[in-house]
């Protein structure tokens, strides 16, 4: 007698049902259990029947391979599904890593943010009170500029009071006194120190980034303007009440066209007997004679004699334009009190070369001659 063991399976696909059972023990790797095997007993003496034992053990070899095949697929999925979980808990124990990373981060940036907002305020803070300081030494500075303007001015005030000052009556019919010399000189030929409109000592540079009424080189200004300003200096600012004292003040522009237009103008090449070039201005001794001017070539009226005739000399002594010094000897420039109505960055001048006298507008920075007068007794 045979045992075929079938698997009930194969027995309902083979049409054939068991007529035996035990149980059997199935190991699978290092895992075992215990099943109930179905199987068939037959006698296989018969020529029929030993086919059908041949058919049936070839059956059994196929399910055994099978069988042994699909052991060893769960014997690999059991294997991945234990690294598989090994990888999880590792996945899982650096996701826990990361949410504490990621929570001190959160907590790291809130105090950065607030070490942020912190030097926000006191960057805020610091440019408020630089701010404040640069005003302070900005007004601390120009007090310290005006300081040392004023003292230069007292000291050259000084130095200018200790001379003897004349002046003459040239007839004049306001009455006005021209000074026998300009400001800072000692002679009637001696050039003597230029001025900067409104400014009261001299100074090494005549531009605007040291003109004392404008802070953007001479396109606006803050005291003397033509809109909403003064037009005319006042003596604080005027260099002749300030060097000379007394009633001593520059010209106004009335003044110099009064000069102009009532004496008598000679050029010359020399002035008692200095080689100097200038306007000898005589009294005039006639209507006629007023305003009348003797140019360079032309010759003067023998009526009038520098040694006896009343006049004033008025040398041409250029002009001063930054640190440089123009038209010595050609031209005069002599400064007047007064604003220029039609530019603010003007004041008006009298001005005069070898063919040429007339009033006109000077531009404030430049450094002219100043011929002070006084009031008539």
């Amino acid at each position: 007698m045979k045992r075929i063991f079938i698997s009930a399976l194969a027995l309902l696909g083979m049409g054939v049902m068991a007529n035996a059972q035990e149980k059997v023990t199935i190991h699978n790797g290092s895992e075992s259990y215990v099943t109930n095997v179905e199987y068939i007993t037959f006698d296989a003496t018969d020529a029929d029947d030993a086919v059908s034992v041949s058919a049936l053990q070839t059956e059994i070899t196929t399910l055994t391979g099978e069988k042994t095949t699909l052991e060893g697929q769960v014997s690999t999925l059991t294997s991945e599904k234990a690294e598989l979980a090994t990888a999880k808990t590792t996945l899982e124990g650096q996701v826990s890593t990361l949410t504490s990373e990621k929570a001190e981060l959160a907590t790291a940036k809130t105090t950065l943010e607030g070490q942020v907002s912190t030097l926000t305020s006191e960057k805020a803070e610091l440019a408020t009170a630089k701010t404040t300081l640069e005003g302070q030494v900005s007004t601390l500075t120009s007090e310290k500029t005006a300081l040392e303007t004023k003292v230069k001015s007292m000291e050259y005030a000084l130095g200018e009071r200790a001379k003897v000052h004349e002046y003459v009556d040239l007839g004049l019919t306001s009455g006005t006194l021209w000074a026998t010399m300009n400001v800072g000189a000692s002679s009637p030929e001696d050039y003597g120190d230029y001025f900067a409109w409104g400014e009261t000592a001299p100074k090494s540079d005549y531009s605007w980034s040291t003109y004392f009424d404008t802070n953007d080189g001479g396109k606006t200004f803050s005291k003397y303007k033509n809109i909403g300003g003064k037009k005319e200096l006042d003596d604080a600012d005027d260099v002749a009440v300030q060097a000379w004292g007394g009633a001593w003040k520059m010209p106004t522009k009335t003044q110099q066209d009064e000069l102009c237009n009532e004496c008598y103008w000679v050029w010359t090449s020399s002035y008692n007997g200095k080689s100097v070039n200038g306007y000898i201005v005589y009294k005039a001794k006639s209507d006629s004679d007023k305003g009348k001017k003797i140019y360079s070539g032309s010759t003067p009226s023998a009526d009038y004699d520098v040694a006896t005739d009343a006049h004033i000399f008025l040398p041409a002594a250029g002009y001063r334009d930054s640190g440089n010094l123009g038209y010595v000897g050609g031209r005069g420039y002599f400064g007047s009190r007064s604003l220029n109505t039609n530019f603010s960055n003007n004041a008006y001048e009298l001005y005069f070369y070898s063919s040429g006298v007339l009033t006109s507008g000077s531009n404030r920075s430049y450094g002219l001659s100043v011929r002070p007068v006084c009031p008539g007794k």
